[in-house]
């Protein structure tokens, strides 16, 4: 008898773990990572996360919504610079509990640092899902884990942190492993975008080149847009997630008249200081030319006054000359 409800007891368990499944987009986080929670619950539940900081301390409480699939994804932290009382350095616990069924929980474990640092190749262990069961983060010395060493996939996002209505960005999605550009199928990469009204749609991204990857964002609804996206490869996962805030007035094209109207008065000011200078350099040459025709008028001056004075006293010997002449006609008469 004893042995029947062992097993029911399991078999309820084993039930009840797949109600939950909570997973992290990271499992070290560094000052100013976005903290995202996803995975599987109870349709249209709604789950409450709660973070406990190394010294037991609730640091963080957050309702995330489970949609009708059955499927959540939510940012719900994004980690300040470490301090002495709430987000001190060291191992964290994450726990969610279901608000339909209040047994049923799942936790995990991260760690937040201020910085990177080396680190062991470190392995998210087996979770098990269900009441209360914690999942741990253990590292592993290299070579230990099936005699080959730990890779590490890691998904990038990037794009614009605002836009207008109906204005037009681009998504960036950069994918490395062990560091190096993974050369990848655009089909690998799955995205989704989270709508301020809740509703959630696919975001397709186009493979540009080895690793790297673009998608067209656009929306008419202001409020906060949220990307998560998952790339899978040779049993390996990788998550990432970004929020673009729309606003109602026009974002990216003020910003391109901006950028314009600074160039043009780039230019302005190139071409006067271009202006100046030729103005300076006019003022030279001008202010040489003068000095040299002042040297000419000097010099001309030193040729000309002999012969004036030559002429000047050619003149008086004439008119002494004539005024002889004179006399002696007069005397004659």
């Amino acid at each position: 008898m004893l042995i029947i409800i062992i097993v029911t007891n399991s078999i309820v368990y084993a039930q009840e773990s797949s109600l939950l499944i909570l997973n992290l987009n990271k499992s070290i986080f560094l000052p100013g990572d976005m903290l995202l929670v996803y995975g599987k619950g109870i349709p249209q539940d709604s789950l409450i996360v709660e973070i406990i900081n190394p010294a037991g301390r609730l640091v963080h409480r957050a309702q995330v919504d489970v949609d009708v699939d059955g499927t959540y994804s939510r940012i719900i932290l994004t980690f300040p610079k470490p301090d002495d009382v709430n987000f001190m350095q060291g191992t964290y616990t994450i726990a969610a509990r279901s608000a339909v069924r209040q047994d049923v929980v799942q936790s995990r474990l991260f760690v937040f640092q201020a910085q990177v640092q080396e680190q062991q190749p470190i392995t998210q262990q087996p979770v098990q899902d269900g009441l209360g069961t914690s999942a741990g983060i253990s590292t592993a010395p290299s070579g230990a884990v099936s005699g080959s060493s730990i890779r590490r996939l890691e998904l990038g996002l990037s794009a614009p942190t605002t836009v207008g209505i109906n204005e037009h960005a681009r998504v960036l999605a950069k994918v490395t492993l062990d560091g190096i550009l993974l050369k990848g199928e655009q089909s690998m990469l799955q995205a989704r975008l989270i709508m301020p009204d809740g509703k959630v749609r696919e975001l397709q991204f186009s493979a540009v080149d080895d690793g790297i990857f673009t998608a067209e964002f656009t929306s008419n609804i202001p409020g906060e847009h949220v990307i998560v996206a998952r790339f899978a490869y040779n049993e390996l996962l990788a998550y990432d997630a970004l929020s673009i805030v729309v606003q109602e007035s026009p974002v990216l094209t003020l910003s391109n008249e901006l950028s314009r109207l600074s160039s043009g008065i780039e230019n302005l000011n190139a071409r006067l200081d271009s202006f100046i200078k030729d103005d300076a350099s006019k003022d030279e040459r001008l202010e040489d030319s003068i000095a040299r025709l002042r040297d000419a008028n000097g010099q001309m001056l030193a040729l000309l006054l002999p012969i004036v004075g030559m002429i000047a006293i050619v003149v008086a010997l004439q008119a002494t000359i004539l005024a002889r002449k004179d006399k002696q006609y007069l005397s004659t008469a």
